[in-house]
Formats: structure tokens, sequence, C-alpha cells
């Protein structure tokens, strides 16, 4: 092209004149949300201004002068209308009117002095009128103001239904960045009352970004409603840490609100019975005492918790007795709870409780039906009555086995099943004691948790045609942000440093956003694992079966399973074959169902092959037929891991099938997903990592971003067999019976055996393991005989199998 360029400015200008150019198209202003309004209209218009308007924008705020960032936007502050110039948009331009007040603003006044003055009837009776008012008066965010006190109202009293109906009829307008987030807080509220986790949660992340968004001062209420829910999920230490901190309100009833919560946290903590917990509580009660406008419900549950208190510190047994008119259904059941407790003889006190299960089951409080039925329990065990008592454990771990799925599966579903294990251990400790070891076997199987955190291989193929659609539409809605967010990612490296600041900010806010994507599409799937009533897998023909439940008492009990039955006996920590070393010795292979303590520790086997297992339901297995692949220093920055690719390389393919090595520059995600599509094999040597609550940030660097743990979740399928040579690939969450690291992501979507390490690994002990590793495959040992001889070989003993 550039050769023809001389002869075209030779040609003569002839002809007509040309056209002038067409206008360039109208550029659309981004989206804006308002606050510091008494309404926002669409506009966005600011009605009657009470101070300086709040105006965020949904564009970056470099391009937005005189901006601050702002939650994936820039955020302005105004004193006046007028326009908010955008770089490469038309500006936002915001009105303001004064127009007067409708009635509906008086009647909202009016309502919530009714609700201050405890005349609950009629504040809901004048709230409804004044939501239909503000709305047809075109009142929007009035409307929804009035909707969210309406729904606080039936909420306090139980009405979730109600409630419900009041936030849907009149919702936020979106150019009200304040009723956005007021909205999304008792949306938060229902979710909570309800029971439901995962919508709390949601909600509360939305409520958290346009606080954030519009800068309102709502950070430390809502921190407090998201303790509640760590509280219900089992993560009432990390509840206590932030609220703890928080200062206490000048206002009594914030005061009162902030004490009941925080001592809410500590009864559900190892600091329940401290007297710290019962001073907070003490604190609350005459909060509330001091609040003119705290309701029944209010004043009930700060008593109702201090009474709790006592029980559990041994000062005293209170009872609660009747309670006042119009005190919520979820706090009468507690009372009932705490009069059960005050019983002393044991067998009074068990029927008591029993008597208490169906109105905390009315009142949809799993928690406390759990803690009634595992109280009842052993109430019945103190009374005599074993089978009574093994009868109320049972249908404890019910309670728990329904409820682990409503979590979300990144949120804490293995902090939930782990703060009610005192059911699980109750229920084994009893059986056993029964002399029943292989029913104390499979409850303790059942309840260990991890198995069902995560969809399993075949999930899908299980579902109706209908909830088949649901997954996939939900499936491809994460797939989907989840790839645009690693694609952004992608461009940080041409960012000037205002703009890669923007841009991380503008990705962290939509993070929450692809993980509650994530977690709709597992949720559409069927509960798979023990704890939905799946077939166990029964002990192989030679091979041994073990494994270790907690005692009520804190001890360990080890169960062993093989062609002679099972057996118990309880050992000490350091010492957790010890009962049945000479029944193990002989065994082909000992398949150890993984427990926190043990993934990590030497089992003191010798020889025998160990391979640690998840102890998932049995399903079919994956084709054997595709590649080989070898992924070597996907980071450039490890030649151990080089050098180690190089080195297996043959052994790899003598044992397996011919390699193909995706290495340095080559092993992108998208070309090492592709590959994992359709592989019988996969090996990785490169780093690894362990990072997230519970091990759900735990990924694989690869060249250009990671290979996350959803990302393994979310394969269309995965190899049959995989050597992960990177620190920490086989680690699971700490502490818990059953994580969610890499190794077992592989497992969970289907892979038959994974070979990783527990800890970091030294770069020559990974060469000679994996050369050994592979010899041993190619003379037709199985994986764990070859995990055994790659272990010896080279003293690398922090590797694992993992299976199944």
């Amino acid at each position: 092209m550039r050769r023809l360029l001389p002869a075209l400015l030779g040609l003569p200008l002839v002809g007509c004149p040309a056209d002038p150019p067409p206008a360039p198209p109208a550029l659309p202003a981004p989206s804006a949300a308002l606050a510091g309004c008494a309404d926002v209209r669409p506009g966005p218009v600011c009605v009657r201004p009470q101070g300086p308007i709040t105006v965020w924008i949904d564009a970056p705020a470099a391009q937005v002068p005189g901006a601050e960032p702002a939650a994936g936007g820039a955020r302005v502050h105004r004193s006046a209308a007028g326009e908010v110039g955008v770089t490469g948009h038309a500006p936002v331009r915001v009105a303001v009117t004064a127009d007067p007040p409708g009635p509906g603003r008086a009647l909202h006044d009016q309502g919530r002095q009714a609700n201050r003055e405890g005349r609950g009837d009629e504040a809901v009776a004048v709230l409804g009128q004044a939501a239909a008012a503000q709305a047809a008066a075109g009142d929007r965010a009035g409307a929804a103001l009035s909707a969210a006190l309406l729904a606080f109202i039936h909420l306090d009293q139980g009405r979730f239904e109600a409630a419900e109906a009041a936030l849907d009829r009149w919702p936020a307008p979106p150019e009200d960045g304040f009723a956005q987030a007021i909205e999304a807080y008792h949306r938060a509220l229902l979710a909570i009352g309800l029971g439901d986790a995962r919508g709390a949660l949601a909600h509360l992340d939305r409520a958290t970004l346009w606080a954030e968004r519009m800068a309102l001062p709502l950070a430390g209420v809502f921190s407090q409603q998201r303790a509640r829910v760590h509280v219900a999920l089992g993560r009432a230490a990390e509840a206590v840490d932030a609220l703890a901190p928080l200062p206490t309100p000048e206002a009594p009833c914030a005061a009162a609100d902030l004490a009941t919560n925080l001592g809410w946290a500590l009864l559900a903590s190892d600091r329940a019975r401290a007297a710290e917990t019962g001073a907070v509580l003490d604190r609350a009660v005459a909060a509330y005492d001091a609040c003119d406008s705290a309701t029944a419900t209010k004043r009930a549950n700060a008593k109702v918790n201090r009474a709790l208190w006592a029980h559990r510190a041994g000062a005293g047994r209170p009872a609660i007795g009747s309670l006042p008119e119009g005190v919520a259904p979820e706090v009468q059941a507690w009372a009932a709870y705490v009069d059960a407790l005050a019983h002393a003889a044991p067998a009074a006190r068990a029927a008591a409780l029993d008597g208490a299960v169906a109105r905390a089951e009315d009142a949809g409080l799993g928690r406390l039906r759990w803690q009634l039925l595992l109280d009842a329990g052993q109430a019945w065990w103190a009374a005599g009555d074993r089978e009574a008592a093994v009868a109320r454990f049972a249908a404890a771990e019910a309670v728990v086995a329904s409820g682990a799925f409503d979590v979300p599966a990144d949120a804490g579903r293995v902090a939930f099943t782990t703060d009610r294990s005192a059911s699980a251990a109750w229920l084994v400790e009893a059986l056993r004691q029964l002399d029943r070891p292989a029913q104390a076997l499979a409850a303790a199987r059942r309840a260990a948790p991890g198995a069902d955190h995560a969809p399993a291989a075949d999930a899908v193929a299980g579902l109706d045609p209908a909830a088949r659609a649901r997954w996939a539409q939900a499936w491809r809605a994460w797939q989907t942000a989840r790839q645009a967010l690693a694609a952004d990612a992608a461009q940080d490296w041409s960012r000037s440093a205002e703009a890669l600041a923007q841009a991380r900010a503008a990705r962290a806010a939509q993070r929450a956003r692809v993980s509650a994507l994530f977690d709709a599409a597992v949720a559409q799937l069927a509960r798979p694992g023990p704890a939905a009533g799946a077939p166990l897998r029964p002990p192989a023909p030679g091979e041994a079966l073990l494994l270790w439940a907690q005692r009520p008492d804190g001890g360990w009990t080890a169960f062993v399973a093989d062609d002679a039955g099972v057996a118990a006996a309880p050992v000490e920590p350091g010492a957790w074959t010890a009962p049945f070393k000479p029944r193990l010795a002989s065994a082909r292979r000992v398949r150890a169902l993984s427990a926190g303590p043990t993934v990590g520790a030497d089992l003191g086997l010798g020889d025998v092959p160990v391979a640690h297992g998840l102890d998932l339901p049995p399903r079919p297995s994956p084709p054997a037929t595709g590649p080989v692949v070898l992924v070597a220093d996907p980071t450039g920055d490890l030649p151990g891991a080089r050098r180690e690719a190089a080195g297996v390389t043959p052994a790899l393919s003598t044992a397996v099938g011919p390699v193909q090595t995706l290495a340095g520059a080559g092993a992108t995600v998208a070309r090492v997903q592709a590959a994992l599509a359709e592989a019988t094999h996969l090996h990785y040597a490169g780093h690894g990592r362990f990072a997230g609550f519970e091990g759900w940030g735990s990924g694989l660097p690869l060249r250009d971003a990671v290979l996350e743990l959803r990302d393994v979740l979310a394969a269309p399928r995965v190899p049959g067999t995989v050597v992960l040579s990177g620190c920490e690939t086989g680690k699971a969450a700490d502490g818990a019976a059953v994580g969610v690291g890499l190794a077992h992501a592989f497992l969970i979507r289907g892979a038959e055996a994974v070979v990783a390490p527990v800890r970091p690994v030294d770069d020559g002990q990974a060469l000679v393991f994996g050369k050994a590793l592979y010899a041993a495959r190619g003379e037709g040992a199985s994986w764990a005989a070859a995990v055994a001889r790659g272990v010896a070989a080279s003293g690398a003993r922090d590797y694992r199998l993992f299976v199944p």
C-alpha cells in the first residue's frame, strides 16, 4: 500500500464537491446514581437535596475529572446541579427540583412514630398507605423506604411472606443509591430470618457495594448482619473479631443492637461460658431498657440470650416463662429451649427438649432444632434410654446434612458441618458403646464434611430437563463472568498506575458477583456425597479402610474395615494406626479416609501402600483415551520444574503414553483448559497456591493467569489421573476433615487418582520422586505402590495419593 501513495496523490481533483461528513452519533451517558436527596427521579433528578449530592457514575474514575474511585465506578461530591463530564462519553446531567413533599411523606413519618411507640399494627397499616401514596405520586425512593420499614416490622413479628411482598411491591429506583443500599439490607434481614445464608450474603454484598459507592456511613450496621450470618455458618470466631472492635454507639438502641449481636457471636464461640460474654449480654439488656423504641421482640431476645449464657456458664438455671404479646416466633422458640434446660432431672429435661423441637421447626430455626435434638439425645443418654438417645443424635445429623448444601460452597460449608460436629461425635460414640461398630463407621463416614461442597462428576446427568436447563444457564453466566475478569486482567500490562488501580478496584467489586454466579450454578445440582444418602464405597478385596472419628471428650477413635469386618479402638495422636498394625500389615492397600490431623501425618505403616480417600460415592470411571499432558514451568521462574519435566518425560511416555508438553509461554490458561478436556493424564510441574477461605482461592499459576480451583470444577472433564508437582497442591483446608484443595477438586470433578504434596516440595526430590513414580507404573505397579516407591527413592515424604 505504501508504494501506491505517490500515484494517488498525483490524480487531479475532479467531480462534485464532497458532501459534509455526517454528524457523529450521540454518545450515551453512563448510568448514574445519587445520594443526599429526599427522592431521586429518572434523569437523574435530585428532589430537595439535604446537603451535598453524591453522584456515582458507571465509568472509571480516570474518565471523570475530579472524581475518586468508588466500587467499579467514579464518585463525585457536588453542592449543586449541573453536568459531570466523562471522557469519551456524554456528560452526566444532574438536575435538582424543589417539589414539595407529597402526602405519603407525612404518612411515612406517622407510621415510623407509631412503630417507635409500640403500636405495630397501626404502623403496618399506615406505612402501607404511605408507600402506596408515594408510588402514586412518583416518589419511588420514598415508597421503597416506607416498604423497607414495613418489611422490618413484619420481620420483627416473624411475618416473612409479608415482608417479602412489601419489598417486591415497592422496589428501590436504580437512580437512588441510598434506597438501593437500604432495600438490599432489608432483603438480607429477610434471608437471615429464613435461614438462607446464601441469599443473605449476596444481599449484604449488594448493600455494601452501594454503601461504598455512595459513601454512606452504614459499614458498621452491615458488618453486624454479616457477623450474624457468619455465626449461622459456624464462623463465630470471625464474627467476634469483626464486632468486638466496633465502637459503642451513643444512642441506646444502636448500642443495644451491637451488644446483642456481639453477645450472640460470643455465645456461639469457644468463649460461650466466659464472664465477658455475660457482661456483654447484660449491657444489651440494660441498653434495651433505655431504648424507648425497642420492640418486645428485641427486649425478650436480649433476656433469652442472657439466660442461655447463665445455663452454659453454670450461673443458674433461670426459666423464661411467659413472654409479652408480639414477640416473634423465633424468640419464643429459643425461650422454650431455655425453659427446657431448666429441668434438673435428665428424663424431664429430655421430654421438655423433645417438646420444643416442633416449635423450632415451625419457626424455621435449623440451628435451634439441631441444638434441641443434640441436647435431648444427651439427656436421654443420661436418663438411661440409649435407643432414644441414638434416635435424637441421628435426627440432629439429618438436620446438618440437609442444611449444609444451603450454605454457599465457598462461604463456609466445611465450617458449617464442623461447627455442628458434636451430634456426629455423640452418634458415633453411642453406636460404638452399644457394640455396633459397622453402624458407627457408616455414621462417621456420612458425617465427614467436604464430600458435598461441590458438583460431583456426574451430578448434571441426574437432573430433570428443567433443572438441567437452569444449571446450564447459571453455569454459562458464571463462565462468561469469569472469562471477562480474566480478559480484563490480561490488559493490566498496558495500563497506567492510576488506570491499573481503578481496574483492580473494579474487578474486586465484580468478584463477589462471580462467586455468587458459581454458587448459583452449584446450587442447581442434586445434593452429592455420603451426607445425601448415596451408597458408600465398600473396601475392595484385600483393601483395608481406615477412618478416625473425634469423640465428644475430644479424643479419637479409629475404625478399620476389611475382609474380616469392622473394628474400632481408641487411639492417640501420633499413633494413629497402633491398634491395627498387625491387621494392616498384610493389606494390599490401605484407604485412609481423610481427616485433618491425619492427612499430613506419618501413619507408621512402613511399606504398606496408602491412599487418602475423599469418600465420594461410586461413579463411572472416566475414559482412558487421550493424550498425556505435561505442563512445565509455566511462569518461567522455576528451573527445577524444567529439569523435572525433562527428567520424567521418558518414564512418563513409557508408563502412560506419548507426551504433549506445554511449557513456559505455551502454558496459557486457554491451552491448558483445552488440553485437560482431552487428556487421559496430567503432570503439572510448577508453582502451587493454597489460598482463600477453606482453600477456595487455591490455583495453579500459568503463563497468563491462574487456573483456579473453580476452573477445575467447571471443566467439561478432567484427566482420569493427575500428578500435581507443586507446593501444597494436596493441602486441604486447615483443620477441616476434608478440605477443597486442588487435588480434591480434580477428584470431585471426576479423576480417579491424584498425586500431590501436602507441603512445599524440594526441586531435587520432586525430580527423583517423579522418575521413580513413573518407572513403577511402567512396571505395572498400582498408583499406591508407585507413590510408595517414589517416596522411598526420593525421601519426599509429603507426597500423597488421593482417591475418590
